[in-house]
């Protein structure tokens, strides 16, 4: 019975293969416009007043190009948590340093991303004074600035620790040191 199972469960995977089902793969949202992520740079830990930036590459799989300053841009929007309602005011907007818009972080920093090419979109961030410690998350996803239309679901997010720094020094006493048998081993200075 178990070899039958398997066959089965293996023809069947194979026959969705040769169909070409997707099987969960998220396709292109908008007609001509599909994007690929790429890699993106390390997270981030801050505390109140510094500075950090973040950077996300997107491949261009469509079929249109993305040109700066004309309806084909492509914008890094910011998302919700659910990272599914996007164009809307960051969670954490407070912490904006040169964004594109309330609602979008960058845009791609080459001036035309074609098919077949990628970009980068970065953007800044600031830690706001009185920040409590925590994870921040900086949710987004890409869309056609023209029309705030996603390009292709992928839910991408950076994320920046905030913490307050403790220093911790040494004892810097003398102090002696003694075997596991109570012999003296004489005084040790760090």
């Amino acid at each position: 019975m178990r070899r039958i199972t398997t066959a089965i469960s293996a023809a069947a995977l194979s026959l969705s293969m040769a169909l070409g089902m997707n099987l969960g793969v998220t396709q292109a949202a908008t007609p001509g416009y599909d994007s690929a992520y790429q890699f993106e740079s390390a997270f981030l830990s801050l505390k109140p007043g510094d500075s950090g930036t973040f950077s996300v590459f997107f491949a261009n799989t469509g079929t249109t190009a993305w040109t700066a300053g004309s309806g084909t841009q492509v914008n890094l929007a910011v998302c919700a948590a659910d990272k599914v309602t996007c164009n809307v005011t960051s969670a954490q907007s407070t912490w904006a340093s040169g964004w594109l818009s309330s609602t979008a972080y960058a845009t791609h920093t080459k001036s035309v991303v074609v098919p077949g090419d990628f970009s980068a979109f970065t953007y800044n961030i600031k830690v706001p004074s009185g920040t409590a410690n925590g994870t921040y998350r900086f949710n987004g996803d890409l869309v056609l600035s023209s029309t705030g239309d996603r390009i292709h679901p992928e839910g991408y997010y950076g994320r920046a620790w905030e913490w307050s720094a403790h220093l911790h020094v040494p004892d810097q006493r003398p102090h002696r040191h003694r075997r596991h048998d109570g012999h003296d081993l004489g005084e040790h200075r760090p």
